[in-house]
């Protein structure tokens, strides 16, 4: 699924689109094995706080990532120099893979670039499956028992930070529900509300859940009380999904 951000300036976007095309184009190629576009340009928007991400894969050897942002025709730049072979033999972390999952190549060597995005940017069954299960089960440890826990320890804004915990494990599950890998902190609640298959008054909820009128028990009460509405609603879609209740699989978590 590729997440929409509506652009309001279709003429700036196209502008940074081809100037990452210009750019790209005058680069010296002879150790390239492959470019990237990411970010802005291949999701379809761009504003005043975008910048123009551009991957370079190289066959010379670099032992680490380097970047380099930078101003070229009034626009910014940030270029990601990596090796290539560096980058088959690592695991790509979850906001990595989303990130490329929405890439372009846009220039390579004998497939070569486009085979190792398709093959980081794939979710597998067991994947998916231990983000049911982990998702569901840990979000409800922290918003449930863990706000409890630390309210019988008299520590009321520690309960309350269990919810920050409990919502990343709570999208894990409903990003790995919708089939999808789970996007990058910044992006979670916005491309969240873009799933298909999502609890009851999904957009009110999560916008409720995360206002904090007081630092009290009654507020983390009424919190809870909108999450587990939600939490409730997709547990058996997940369950379905599993082919199995929750009680079966809680206690592998």
């Amino acid at each position: 699924m590729k997440f929409k951000l509506k652009t309001n300036n279709n003429e700036k976007l196209n502008e940074a689109y081809q100037l990452a095309v210009k750019y790209v184009d005058e680069i010296n190629k002879k150790d390239v094995i492959g470019i990237a576009f990411l970010g802005a340009i291949v999701r379809g928007y761009y504003d005043n706080d975008s910048d123009i991400d551009i991957t370079i894969f190289r066959k010379k050897y670099r032992q680490k990532i380097t970047s380099d942002t930078f101003d070229y025709h009034g626009y910014q730049l940030h270029i990601f120099d990596v090796d290539y072979k560096n980058e088959l033999a690592i695991k790509w972390e979850m906001g990595k893979r989303w990130a490329y999952s929405t890439s372009q190549v846009y220039w390579e060597k004998s497939n070569l670039i486009t085979s190792l995005i398709e093959n980081n940017t794939s979710i597998s069954e067991s994947e998916k499956k231990w983000l049911l299960m982990s998702g569901i089960t840990l979000s409800e440890w922290y918003i449930n028992r863990l706000t409890d826990l630390w309210i019988r320890r008299g520590d009321i804004e520690n309960a309350h930070y269990q919810f920050s915990e409990g919502l990343t494990h709570f999208f894990n599950a409903l990003f790995a529900l919708n089939n999808e890998l789970v996007p990058d902190y910044k992006w979670r609640i916005f491309c969240s509300k873009q799933l298909e298959t999502l609890p009851p008054n999904y957009s009110e909820d999560i916008s409720n859940i995360q206002i904090v009128h007081s630092i009290t028990v009654e507020e983390i009460e009424r919190r809870k009380k909108v999450f587990f509405n939600m939490w409730n609603s997709i547990l058996p879609k997940i369950e379905d999904k599993l082919g199995m209740k929750y009680e079966e699989f809680k206690d592998k978590v």
